[in-house]
């Protein structure tokens, strides 16, 4: 069963046949009847009802047999979806101050990019041109290249000990408890972090992929550029195909540091300025090694990733309060039916 919701007013639009559309003639009835079945409790009577093996479905008759109740109190579900925003937005607060942070204590100012026609205009040496006749790209590299900082910038290249390696090019299967977990892009989460959900491991494991402490993945299509430090060595991991490695000196940066600012706006700016265009846009291991980064001393990179890790912290926290806050509202209406 999916998410049931209640048309807008005036909302004109088509569905498919994986979708059952109900008219009560009452835009409160809808409303009801669509928060009855949002339900988790309502989701489990209605999985029983299904049939099928590899996509269970609800036919037309078990769908007519889900018993609903009324007079259900939703306000309670109601004031905790408030509450849950609110914790969100504050969340989302704490997130968007980490770029004003992390810049201001880099002392690096974004530049304004206007997209006017005359801005649209401009002049390059056919000398200063790299690799590429693509006109967006020389002249925001032209913009990055201009960035100043409180500190040298260096590229990634002069801060790792490897040239960048591949991933395996291996079928995922199923994991069980014990196998060699193969991480690939659809495993990490826009934030940088491995999801723990929906494992799986490679049809053939390779050693010379297996991940070490600290050792960092990027994206290189797909998701490109998302990036990932590996923390987590209590199980044996390889890397897919459609991400890069790099072994970092640790003499010379802090893996968070690195972390932290490959997930800034600044990054993004170049990652979006260095990714070639295509259907399926990439960037490739020797352009990753040309990745700009400011390098403060290692003290002080601990102390921005120190400070960053407490703000997003701080973010998760209130996230999960909010999620907490409507799962026992739901739970709460959940007591109200079963009496």
């Amino acid at each position: 069963m999916a998410i049931a919701s209640v048309a807008p007013k005036g909302f004109v639009g088509n569905t498919n046949q994986h979708m059952v559309v109900i008219k009560t003639g009452d835009a409160a009835v809808s409303k009801y009847l669509a928060r009855y079945l949002n339900l988790d409790i309502i989701e489990r009577v209605a999985s029983r009802h299904s049939t099928g093996g590899t996509r269970p479905a609800l036919d037309y008759p078990s769908l007519k047999r889900l018993p609903i109740i009324g007079g259900i109190d939703f306000s309670i579900i109601d004031d905790a979806i408030t509450q849950k925003k609110q914790k969100e937005l504050e969340a989302q607060r704490i997130i968007d101050g980490i770029d004003s942070y992390l810049l201001y204590e880099l002392g690096i100012n974004l530049p304004l990019i206007n997209s006017n026609l005359n801005s649209r205009f401009f002049l390059v040496n056919r000398h200063d041109l790299m690799d590429r006749l693509d006109p967006r790209f020389n002249k925001d590299i032209s913009y990055i290249k201009n960035l100043t900082s409180y500190y040298p910038w260096v590229s990634l290249g002069e801060i790792v000990f490897n040239n960048g390696q591949y991933g395996a090019n291996e079928s995922a299967r199923d994991y069980s408890i014990g196998d060699v977990r193969y991480i690939r892009i659809t495993d990490i989460d826009e934030y940088g972090y491995l999801k723990s959900e929906e494992k799986k491991t490679a049809s053939h494991i390779d050693n010379s992929y297996l991940l070490k402490f600290n050792d960092v993945l990027f994206a290189r299509s797909g998701s490109v550029g998302r990036c990932y430090i590996h923390k987590n060595t209590t199980e044996p991991a390889i890397f897919a195909g459609y991400l890069i490695r790099y072994v970092l000196n640790k003499k010379k940066v802090d893996s968070d540091y690195l972390f932290y600012y490959c997930n800034s706006k600044l990054y993004n700016f170049w990652v979006k300025t260095i990714q070639r265009p295509a259907v399926q846009a990439n960037i490739n291991a020797q352009e990753f090694r040309k990745l700009p980064i400011p390098l403060p001393s290692i003290d002080k990179q601990q102390e921005i990733a120190a400070h960053i890790s407490e703000m997003r912290a701080k973010a998760k926290k209130l996230q999960a309060e909010g999620a907490e806050i409507l799962q026992k509202a739901k739970l709460e209406v959940e007591r109200m039916i079963l009496g």
